[in-house]
């Protein structure tokens, strides 16, 4: 569980951004425990999950991906 949760959670901050207000409750939530258990498991630093959350996620919203 290291960066690549950043992954599963840019997947769910692009699909909240795509289809509106329906997904972004999900989305933060996803976020939110993926990032604690990266933290707690896989000794990835905040800032850093953040970073690549937000990377992926504009990497998979400019390459229409979702």
């Amino acid at each position: 569980m290291g960066l690549g949760g950043g992954l599963l959670a840019a997947i769910f901050a692009a699909e909240a951004f795509v289809y509106g207000g329906f997904l972004i409750a999900f989305a933060v939530g996803a976020f939110v425990m993926i990032g604690l258990t990266a933290r707690t498991f896989g000794k990835v630093k905040l800032w850093e999950f953040c970073l690549a959350t937000l990377g992926l996620t504009l990497l998979l919203l400019l390459l229409g991906f979702v």
